[in-house]
């Protein structure tokens, strides 16, 4: 239990941490920037976190962390799953979106090229676009945050099997 609080944890700080820094950056002068990176960057905002797919364990933690980390902040946040994990859902969302007026989206693709139009549309209208997990391209986004590296990744994998194994 405890495990699972910590990576609740974690995964709220990761997400927030890829909206901070942009909306961060919208800010005009140093006084306002320094506050935002205090934390007050999510003051007011509208933020949406666009999901793969609903019941995706992982991005559930990470949306209600996501979401308790705004709120305490004093933004609003909307987590949104498109109908299917296709790239074409997460079209009609991002749509939905844009002409609802948010500040920012924070999105885990389903596609790295697919959603560039969209996204590009997106930070045409003003909206800050963020990825973390699943990154589109990089003209598709301002920032991405990777939760964790492939060595890293690839050293748990070996150390489980280690592990599982009993160390044989």
């Amino acid at each position: 239990m405890k495990k699972k609080v910590i990576s609740a944890i974690l995964c709220g700080a990761m997400v927030l941490g890829t909206v901070c820094p942009v909306l961060a950056a919208d800010d005009k002068s140093e006084d306002t920037k320094t506050e935002a990176a205090a934390g007050d960057s999510a003051k007011g905002k509208k933020i949406a976190l666009v999901g793969k797919a609903a019941g995706n364990a992982f991005f559930e933690i990470a949306a209600k962390s996501f979401q308790e980390t705004v709120e305490a902040e004093g933004g609003e946040v909307q987590v949104v799953y498109p109908e299917t994990a296709t790239a074409d859902a997460q079209i009609k969302v991002l749509d939905n979106l844009i002409s609802q007026d948010f500040d920012a989206i924070c999105i885990s693709a389903n596609d790295v090229n697919a959603l560039q139009a969209k996204l590009e549309e997106a930070m045409d209208e003003g909206i800050k676009v963020s990825s973390f997990d699943s990154a589109p391209n990089k003209d598709s986004r301002e920032i991405f945050v990777n939760q964790a590296g492939t060595k890293e990744v690839a050293q748990a994998l070996m150390d489980a099997v280690l592990d599982i194994s009993g160390g044989e």
